[in-house]
């Protein structure tokens, strides 16, 4: 359904359209009108809701306009799985699970709804290194964001809870991965999906047969039975208890 997305942002703090998406998605802004306007580039008429960022009070408007003679637009629900894990204590948290769960529920109050947790597991590091074991887990979740927001929200969640993105496999507070959308293959400079090293990792691979025992690669056309069965033994994990 061809749909015409543009952003104006009245500020010029260049927030991208993911981000200010992002921000409706979570409940972090606050209309303030729906005047009716039309887009300068199709003069398609729509509304422009206007929002206020709260954290730094900086006005956007965030326009959506749909092409005369397209259908009414419905809200599509996927079911989606989330990688969760640390290994380094986050601060107010008596242990990295507790800080992990806090962000579960942080997931939940912002645009993913139905959320499963696996039971968790206590993994060494993937390479090997000397770093602390990892806790993991995999979430089900539903939600209606598109693969771009979705990532920005979940990025945004593990900024919230003090994750410094920097080197590769570096020990982390809180890591969250967006494992698989509904089954779609796409790769671009800003998302891959599925996840292009989950059928690699016992971390993922283990938990999200908890979760979806009859779960099929997207790609490789595998079952995630069959993907643990071909793992390389050099993978440390156990039930965390």
């Amino acid at each position: 359904m061809p749909v015409c997305l543009h952003f104006v942002n009245k500020c010029k703090c260049h927030m991208s359209y993911e981000h200010i998406a992002a921000l409706f998605y979570q409940g972090r802004t606050t209309k303030i009108g729906l005047p009716r306007s039309r887009c300068k580039d199709c003069t398609t008429k729509s509304t422009l809701p206007k929002a206020r960022h709260a954290s730094n009070g900086c006005e956007f408007s965030l326009i959506r306009f749909r092409h005369i003679g397209t259908i009414k637009e419905q809200i599509v629900v996927t079911r989606v799985f989330l990688g969760i894990g640390g290994n380094l204590l986050q601060e107010g948290y008596a242990s990295v699970r507790a800080g992990c769960e806090a962000a579960i529920e942080q997931l939940a109050a912002s645009g993913f709804a139905d959320l499963e947790s696996s039971p968790w597991y206590e993994t060494a590091p993937v390479p090997v290194s000397d770093q602390p074991w990892y806790m993991n887990a995999v979430i089900s979740a539903t939600t209606s964001m598109p693969p771009d927001v979705a990532l920005a929200v979940i990025h945004g969640v593990e900024a919230d809870f003090g994750r410094v993105r920097g080197l590769r496999n570096a020990a982390r507070v809180l890591d969250i991965d967006l494992l698989d959308y509904g089954g779609m293959v796409l790769q671009s400079d800003a998302i891959a999906l599925p996840h292009p090293r989950m059928h690699q990792r016992a971390f993922v691979l283990l938990p999200l047969r908890d979760l979806a025992p009859d779960w099929v690669h997207p790609v490789l056309q595998q079952e995630v039975g069959l993907l643990i069965s071909l793992l390389p033994p050099d993978q440390e994990i156990r039930r965390a208890e």
